[in-house]
């Protein structure tokens, strides 16, 4: 009689890698500031910056920068979501509270510094984020998420 062996195969989703997570967010961080430089330059400033330049005509860049951050944060949702990163809104979330006002910190710089800055922020972002979600417990992926969080948040406000 012969012997047969049998294993069992499991099919799992393609596991991403560290780089394939920051090439992501550097692509999110440089597609951030020229959203955002379009929004300031293009759309918004026309529109709110008339003959006389008021209080909504210097807080363009602000607005366009949250409405650029809102506008990556789903894209980057749907994109790693399609990379099948652990826990991607976790990821996407605490990218966006982390760097929410990025585009103000860089207004002064020169348009490619600002650009750089935006793109290696974006990727360190989200590759920080992606590996703590890869705790095996939901608690200790949120507890490392939100004290990240709050030292990046505390950090930047000192710096800027």
């Amino acid at each position: 009689m012969a012997k047969t062996t049998v294993t069992a195969t499991v099919d799992h989703a393609p596991v991403y890698t560290w780089w394939t997570v920051a090439l992501l967010g550097v692509g999110l961080g440089i597609i951030y500031w020229l959203l955002a430089a379009f929004l300031q330059y293009v759309v918004l400033s026309p529109q709110l910056c008339g003959p006389v330049e008021g209080t909504a005509c210097s807080s363009v860049g602000t607005l366009a920068g949250s409405i650029s951050a809102i506008i990556v944060a789903v894209a980057g949702l749907f994109a790693t979501i399609k990379i099948h990163t652990f826990r991607p809104l976790i990821v996407v979330v605490a990218v966006a509270i982390t760097l929410w006002g990025l585009y103000d910190w860089t207004a002064g710089l020169f348009w490619l510094e600002g650009l750089l800055w935006c793109a290696l922020l974006y990727g360190l972002g989200y590759l920080l984020y992606s590996l703590v979600t890869k705790f095996v417990r939901l608690t200790w992926v949120l507890v490392g998420v939100v004290l990240l969080v709050l030292v990046a948040r505390v950090i930047f406000s000192l710096t800027a």
